[in-house]
């Protein structure tokens, strides 16, 4: 790719965009585009050694300075100004009655809006939602999905299933992995996967 041409008296190479530089740290040219300058990166190439070398030390835009007390009283009234949950007391556990009315007061909100929960699981996510960071990598539903659903074998609509779900405990193994069409993986996400996790939670404030 062609360099552009330095613009003479006054000019600032490390503002400009779309041209090639010489990262000042390991020395590699590379292109800087304008989503590297929204991202803070004028003047290293974006690696991460390079990125935390040119900004630790002295090199750190902070380095060497004392908060002054303004700065301090900023800090904590911003920490005070945030709204604080309201909780039970310090030291207090649930008696063997809260632990039975959480229990039926579960059961008659799953007989009531049965029909509306499960419908809940089938509605899309939104384009702009943020992906859950325990999801499988497209790597690992490349190839660790298999060619038929393991459960009514069908090849239609088949995704990749935690068997024991993430949160109950599992993780991104292939051996924790099963490949299930839509309509299996909804129901077990209805009447295995929510079960076990309720009962995970009752056996645990039980104990």
């Amino acid at each position: 790719m062609r360099k552009r041409k330095d613009s003479g008296v006054g000019a600032r190479p490390y503002r400009k965009n779309g041209a090639m530089f010489n990262c000042i740290i390991c020395g590699a040219e590379f292109y800087r585009k304008a989503s590297f300058i929204a991202r803070g990166i004028t003047k290293t190439c974006g690696k991460s050694e390079c990125k935390s070398k040119a900004f630790s030390g002295e090199n750190n835009p902070a380095w060497g300075r004392i908060p002054t007390q303004e700065n301090r009283d900023a800090v904590t009234n911003s920490n005070l100004a945030r709204p604080k949950r309201p909780g039970p007391p310090a030291g207090w556990k649930p008696s063997l009655e809260h632990r039975a009315a959480i229990s039926a007061a579960l059961k008659t909100r799953w007989l009531l809006h049965r029909d509306k929960m499960i419908a809940a699981l089938t509605k899309p996510k939104l384009s702009d939602s943020p992906r859950h960071r325990r999801e499988f990598t497209p790597w690992q539903k490349a190839n660790w999905k298999a060619a038929c659903c393991a459960w009514c074998e069908t090849t239609d609509g088949l995704e990749l299933d935690h068997i024991i779900p993430i949160v109950a405990g599992g993780i991104n193994i292939k051996e924790n992995s099963q490949t299930l069409c839509r309509k299996c993986n909804l129901w077990k996400m209805a009447y295995v996967d929510r079960p076990y996790y309720i009962s995970m939670l009752a056996s645990k404030a039980a104990s």
